[in-house]
């Protein structure tokens, strides 16, 4: 289960950097023009300025990758920003977007233009402020669910700032009171993607074919959200307020999102989603392994420079290392280190990172007995007494004796120039950092470091210096991106303060900073001193422990295994991943056993209709869904019972790729493959056509009648003179209520009929079989169903899911509803032609009832 939060790609720049092509919705759903039909209703359209701004070719992501990125580096807010430090004034290469990142100018302005002047609470939709953010917001909820492989199973859920709420919030909904005990066959596995999901391709529902096809489908679903009662009620999460009770909204994401919601922040993790799939997560991995490359090929065999990690591991460009000291083996502490590249360099890199303990202490080589020994040296007295000493943190009087180490990231749109200045900036400070410890003093009860002639933040700004004296808003703005007193070579000033160190360092005075800690403390001691660094420079020597952990060294057995459980390829037609040991029963065949519930009402419609002959060839039409995929697997069946009763007739599959970022089924591909069926794969851009038609009423029609012309010209191209589609008893009672309530129109979908051409039978052998048979089969099976969020369908009025809840909730009153419902529409089933309605149909109707007489005499 994935569980995605707003917060975790705004917090970083990274995770500002993601999208998905749509089409634009023109939500004037009451426009009477004189082209709209289905009762003045207008239910689908290309918004006209998608058509002029965007066009066809923002259907399909064709944007130069190298552009884009230099475009979102020159965006960056804060990239030219500069600070005075002890050094001179520096300009800031940020390089912690793991942690927190930067905005993007281009987004905060389509914010600021575009989402902040219509901005309104989205718990109403009645005006116009509070339609279109919601709809903004839906949109972003959408353009997520695509950009994630999201089915109709899942459940796309704001859960606000951090990877903490979402946890948070999975703990209540699956009401795990209890901590679990994680068995054998039973447990649920929760990946936390804040810091992969901007670089890497996110699919929640992966489809591969052959024997592990079953071990990587996906159990967690909607249903899992256990818990009725939302983990934060509020507005929009109740369905309805009485003075003694209150009753919550069923669905999940509405209900899991009470309160008034961070409405920009969702639309802005939306914009997020948008800008990375432009960019892809393809081109995103290759500039992140062309980083790794150049980082390792020269941090490897720099002295006194430990990467943390398998070196050999596929990975982002995020490194963790420590700085070991050539003469003591003691470590540079990872705070001096941090403060070291920022007054030098300007480089923001962040220390400590031990959130993630255990993986933290197992790559120092920190075992459980040493970790309790720091942890105790590490806690506050708890006669303290914090009210009175106004404690807000934590307090110790060690807290440099924390271990940890300095970590930074390279974002992939940096540029060549500046990982390789950050690359020799690092190279530069392993080898000759300690020398400037002298020059530094550190706090024991907090663990910083600071440049002694540099205590006081001098360019520091305070809300407290706003005034609204004058009527208005002013404060004084510091000269933070002033470019003109910059040093140009920071890495030749370094040159320059690391030869003149030892120099720098005979006219400080320093007393032997050892005598801080006891004799306990000592022993838990890693680091250099400044005091012992200071010996080092002029007498060169010094006595000192060697630290109690040396961190974990991977050899290369190791690292290939590591390698090997690590490699995940995100293309889901070619998924790896290493498997635990399961008992698997050994099938011969890849073709699924339907059940009964399937097998005896296609027969019985077939058997009716006279559906199929001998020497057919049936050329299945599969968009990926659950009842097509499930057609083929009950007509391959039903090929053995042909045969007895002297039937015999061929087997294939097409489908009609529509160009569309929102649907991709070329997965199919390897399936097909797997069961040794014919396949016929068809591209067209469709949706590409569609945004040149003015005026377009319905997509999805359009969408329907371009797919059906692809086909008829494959099977005909192919020779099959028999299509078969997987709509079933379902489809058919929607369509029958949806005509006669818009159209005012008895009609439904054929059981069997022959195209206008005479040439080609189109079947339904699914009239008789109810959609919860073909979803039950599709799951059980593990069927390798494509998500589809077609792109012309965000927040457009979805009829067919209204009727959908109507008859569900008549069936509940009338459990024999659908029957009645297929006895109702058996004449409009029966009908084996096109362009029978109207007076055609009552001919029709005469016609049958003449020779059913004739029959009976």
């Amino acid at each position: 289960m994935l569980m995605l939060r707003s917060c975790q790609f705004t917090q970083q720049i990274a995770k500002k950097i993601e999208n998905l092509i749509i089409l634009r919705l023109n939500h004037k759903m009451n426009q009477t023009d004189n082209n709209s039909k289905h009762g003045n209703r207008k239910f689908y359209d290309i918004s006209s300025v998608y058509d002029e701004k965007s066009g066809k070719n923002a259907l399909k992501t064709t944007t130069d990758a190298t552009k884009l990125i230099n475009y979102v580096e020159n965006n960056v807010i804060g990239r030219n920003y500069t600070f005075i430090g002890p050094f001179g004034r520096r300009k800031v290469v940020y390089c912690d977007f793991t942690a927190s990142g930067k905005s993007l100018e281009f987004i905060e302005n389509y914010v600021k233009n575009e989402v902040l002047p219509s901005y309104g609470n989205t718990h109403t939709t009645t005006t116009v402020t509070a339609l279109q953010s919601t709809l903004f917001r839906h949109e972003a909820r959408d353009i997520i669910r695509n950009a994630t492989n999201a089915s109709e199973h899942d459940a796309v859920v704001f859960t606000g700032s951090g990877c903490t709420s979402a946890i948070h919030k999975l703990i209540h909904v699956l009401k795990l009171d209890k901590a679990p005990v994680i068995i054998k066959f039973w447990a649920l596995a929760v990946w936390d993607y804040a810091t992969a999901a901007p670089y890497v391709s996110v699919d929640m529902n992966p489809v591969i074919s052959g024997r592990d096809q079953g071990l990587v489908y996906k159990d967690a679903v909607k249903k899992l959200f256990r818990n009725s009662i939302p983990s934060n009620g509020g507005g929009g999460s109740v369905f309805f307020v009485s003075r003694d009770r209150h009753r919550y909204l069923k669905e999940p994401e509405m209900r899991e999102e009470g309160g008034t919601p961070d409405i920009v922040g969702t639309i802005r993790a939306g914009l997020v989603f948008q800008l990375k799939e432009s960019i892809s997560a393809q081109e995103i991995m290759k500039r992140e392994k062309d980083i790794c490359d150049s980082v390792f090929s020269a941090w490897l065999n720099a002295p006194n420079l430990i990467l943390l990690g398998s070196h050999c591991a596929e990975r982002l460009a995020i490194f963790s290392f420590v700085i070991r000291h050539p003469g003591t083996e003691l470590y540079l502490h990872h705070n001096f280190v941090c403060a070291l590249l920022n007054d030098l360099f300007g480089i923001q890199a962040r220390g400590g990172c031990a959130c993630a303990g255990p993986y933290a202490l197992d790559q120092l080589g920190i075992d459980e007995q040493l970790s309790q020994r720091y942890e105790n040296a590490l806690l506050e007295d708890s006669q303290l007494d914090r009210t009175h000493l106004r404690r807000y943190k934590e307090y110790s009087n060690h807290e440099v004796l924390r271990p940890g180490f300095v970590r930074l990231n390279f974002p992939f749109f940096m540029s060549q120039s500046q990982i390789q200045f950050v690359i020799n900036a690092v190279k530069m400070v392993a080898e000759n950092g300690w020398k400037l410890l002298p020059q530094y003093n550190f706090n024991s009860e907090t663990g910083e470091w600071r440049h002694k002639t540099h205590q006081v933040f001098k360019e520091r700004r305070w809300l407290g210096s706003i005034s609204y004296t004058t009527g208005e808003m002013t404060y004084s703005q510091q000269n933070g991106t002033n470019d003109s007193d910059v040093a140009e070579d920071c890495l030749g000033e370094a040159e320059v303060v690391f030869s003149s160190a030892g120099k720098a360092s005979s006219r400080v005075l320093l007393g032997d900073q050892r005598m801080i800690f006891s004799d306990e403390m000592s022993d838990l001691r890693w680091f250099l001193l400044p005091s012992e660094a200071h010996a080092l420079l002029n007498d060169g020597v010094v006595e000192c422990r060697k630290p109690l952990f040396t961190p974990k060294v991977y050899s290369q057995n190791n690292a290939k295994s590591l390698q090997h459980e690590t490699t995940l390829q995100q293309n889901s037609s070619s998924l790896q991943c290493s498997i635990c040991q399961v008992p698997v029963t050994p099938q011969n065949s890849k073709w699924c056993l339907p059940s009964k519930n399937l097998i005896k009402p296609t027969v019985k419609a077939i058997e009716q209709f006279n559906m199929i002959q001998n020497g057919d060839r049936i050329l299945v039409c599969l968009s990926g869904g659950k009842d097509s995929l499930s057609l083929l697997h009950v007509l391959h069946q039903y090929q053995f019972t042909a045969k007895s009763n002297g039937i015999l007739f061929d087997l294939g599959a097409v489908t009609v790729d529509p160009e569309s970022e929102a649907y991709d089924p070329s997965s199919l591909k390897s399936y097909l493959k797997s069961l040794q069926v014919p396949y016929f794969y068809e591209e067209q851009g469709i949706l590409a056509q569609a945004s040149t038609i003015p005026q377009l009423e319905s997509i999805c029609s359009f969408c329907s009648r371009m797919k059906r012309g692809r086909i008829y010209a494959c099977a005909r191209r192919e020779g099959y003179n028999v299509l078969g589609f997987g709509q079933h008893l379902d489809d058919l009672v929607e369509t029958f209520l949806m005509s006669s309530f818009h159209n005012g129109r008895l009609r439904t979908m054929k059981a069997k009929y022959f195209v206008k051409e005479g040439d080609l039978k189109v079947i339904r052998p699914f009239v008789y079989v109810r959609e919860k048979n073909t979803r039950i089969f599709a799951e059980r099976m593990k069927l390798p169903v494509i998500t589809e969020n077609c792109p012309g369908c965000f927040e457009a009025p979805k009829e067919r899911h209204r009727t959908k809840q109507l008859l569900a909730q008549q069936e509940i009153l009338f459990p024999r509803l659908f029957a009645s419902l297929r006895s109702a529409i058996q004449p409009l089933m029966e009908i084996d032609r096109c362009g029978v309605e109207g007076e055609g149909l009552i001919r029709f109707a005469l016609r049958h009832m003449d020779l059913d007489k004739q029959e009976n005499k």
